[in-house]
């Protein structure tokens, strides 16, 4: 973690000032380095008051983010890191995406406040108001098969739910492929998108939009702020989501696990559907998933097996 991300770290902990010499002997660096360290949070837009005698102390906390308060406000051990933050930029997973190939290692965070060219499966667009909502992509490179590349993004909406569950209360529930729903309206969307070769992976990207604090323009969507009546602090959500993700991450991605927690929290099994998929569109009961993410689907002819696409009501 970076000098500034550190001692921010420490600022937001308390109320009262801190004096220069006791943060450089809490985090063992010199007087100069603390002052260039705050000096570059204030560059960043935190807002830091500096008293003579008495040290540094934080007007409130931000209100926007910036990549020391991303980073000092994370609690995972390696996931969401380093940050690479953006105040705009086309899309996250692109970003991301760029990092991958240039050999960047796992971990990666790449978070915006506004895309420009958001989006989510099948090259939808994904609009939402710039500094309101939780915008983010994670580069992976887990030991993986290609072929089981789907348990991310089921892994990554159990572990959003759960994150979301724990700040607010509520329960999102899962919507395959890649949609987490509150009741009718989608709160959030989350883009895998994948590289590999001789059927193992080579990197993911994991990108997820999440409602928080305002619902985009499209129809049937909703945010956590208006079913809560509250603003949402996007980087506790992301932090407590990290923390979970990351946690199936070391585990090596259970399959069971995984499917266990998708199955509990599902919207999907059990209803009659209609699926678009490539080889055109596939009807009947949704009456499981496998564990590597497919869906299955009852039909009149039999059980099919749909590994994408997209459910409609039969």
């Amino acid at each position: 973690m970076e000098t500034s991300a550190r001692i921010l770290r420490i600022l937001l902990q308390g109320p009262g000032p801190v004096s220069g010499q006791a943060l450089a002997a809490e985090l063992g660096l010199s007087r100069t380095a603390v002052w260039k360290g705050v000096a570059k949070l204030i560059g960043e837009g935190v807002d830091i008051a500096a008293s003579g005698g008495r040290g540094y102390r934080l007007i409130g906390r931000p209100g926007k983010l910036g990549p020391s308060l991303v980073a000092a406000s994370l609690s995972s051990q390696w996931l969401g890191r380093p940050v690479h933050y953006f105040e705009r930029t086309d899309s996250t997973n692109l970003r991301a995406k760029t990092l991958a190939v240039a050999g960047t290692p796992g971990g990666a965070l790449v978070i915006a406040d506004f895309q420009t060219q958001g989006r989510g499966r099948l090259k939808r667009v994904w609009r939402s108001p710039a500094g309101r909502n939780l915008l983010f992509s994670l580069l992976l490179r887990p030991r993986l098969e290609l072929r089981s590349f789907f348990r991310l993004t089921m892994a990554a909406g159990v572990s959003l739910s759960r994150a979301v569950e724990e700040l607010t209360g509520l329960r999102p529930e899962l919507k395959w492929p890649n949609d987490l729903y509150l009741g009718e309206h989608k709160l959030a969307g989350i883009l895998t998108e994948i590289a590999g070769q001789a059927q193992l992976l080579d990197w993911a990207v994991v990108g997820i939009g999440l409602n928080t604090n305002a619902a985009p323009a499209e129809e049937k969507c909703t945010c956590l702020a208006s079913c809560c009546g509250r603003k949402i602090d996007r980087l506790a959500l992301l932090d407590a989501f990290l923390v979970r993700f990351e946690a199936l991450l070391d585990e090596g991605l259970p399959a069971e696990e995984i499917r266990a927690g998708w199955l509990e929290l599902n919207q999907t099994l059990g209803r009659m559907v209609s699926v678009e998929d490539r080889g055109g569109r596939v009807s009947g009961l949704a009456v499981d998933v496998d564990a590597d993410g497919a869906l299955l689907v009852e039909t009149g002819a039999g059980l099919r097996r749909v590994v994408c696409g997209d459910v409609l009501p039969a």
